[in-house]
């Protein structure tokens, strides 16, 4: 019995010396070669995303607004918040920073903590690990993941 093109699959029919699915194949290994070392372009929007987030996570926090409408409204003092403010300096290491934060307008930082943030090229999500100590090789006492929903 002999087959022809019109028997085969339309993966399988036959254009000159090479079927659709040969051709596939060869797109396929010719996109991956020209993708430098498998970077995606989901890489570069965490890239970018990175870039964003470490730039503006920078500068001083406060809640000041809070605690003075928790007052205005007269809030129960249970309910109420205390002035938190919370300074983030970038460090000399890539990706980490120093947190500060000062309780009611203290003179003495209340704590200071140690953010580290690792993009992961896997999940294509922002790891942000807090740390208590400046030993980063501890284990992080909370860590969040991070992704862009939207460009």
């Amino acid at each position: 019995m002999k087959m022809t093109n019109k028997s085969l699959g339309p993966e399988e029919r036959l254009i000159g010396p090479l079927s659709l699915k040969e051709i596939g194949r060869c797109l396929l290994l010719v996109c991956l070669s020209i993708s430098p070392l498998g970077h995606t372009a989901n890489d570069d929007v965490l890239d970018k995303s990175y870039r964003l987030f470490t730039a503006l996570l920078v500068g001083d926090f406060d809640n000041q607004e809070q605690f003075y409408f928790d007052r205005r409204l007269e809030l129960a003092e249970s309910m109420q918040h205390r002035r938190n403010h919370v300074q983030v300096e970038a460090t000399d290491d890539d990706g980490v920073f120093r947190l500060t934060q000062t309780l009611d307008e203290a003179e003495t930082p209340a704590r200071v903590q140690f953010l580290t943030l690792t993009p992961d090229y896997g999940s294509h999500r922002i790891s942000m690990a807090f740390h208590e100590a400046d030993d980063l090789s501890d284990d992080a006492v909370c860590t969040l993941q991070w992704r862009r929903q939207l460009n």
